[in-house]
């Protein structure tokens, strides 16, 4: 049944293979394999770095397009189109600009002068100032 001849053959060879190559022949394999597995691997992760780095890109340019959206939309002429165009408003006429000038600090007489001026007097001008609100046409 079985060949029982290829059992007995015995290497005739006068070559003799120390054991301390052997096992350098196979560490330096598992080294090679090693260092193919870790190339393998190193192209993995820069493959992945350049697809984060494409994403990073796409959304910075993202952010300047609507960085540029923004300002187009918060600027005063796009607020004062949109105003006049979507929402029927009209510029007011009557609107003035208030010069202040600045004086010295007043001393203790002028004070009590200055505090003697009638309070309706005062909050009628204060109330005047912002009376010229933004108007809508009919």
């Amino acid at each position: 049944m079985y060949n029982t001849q290829a059992w007995d053959l015995r290497c005739d060879s006068k070559v003799k293979v120390s054991p301390y190559f052997v096992v350098f022949v196979f560490i330096m394999v598992v080294s090679f394999v090693g260092l193919g597995v870790l190339r393998l691997y190193a192209n993995r992760l820069e493959a992945r770095l350049n697809e984060i780095n494409l994403q990073i890109e796409s959304y910075e340019m993202q952010e300047v397009d609507m960085r540029r959206a923004l300002s187009t939309l918060t600027s005063p002429e796009a607020i004062y189109g949109y105003s006049q165009k979507k929402l029927g408003m009209i510029a007011n006429v009557r609107s003035e600009k208030v010069h202040v000038a600045m004086s010295p600090p007043l001393h203790q007489s002028q004070k009590t002068m200055a505090s003697s001026v009638r309070r309706e007097h005062r909050l009628g001008f204060l109330f005047s100032l912002f009376s010229s609100q933004a108007t809508a046409k009919e």
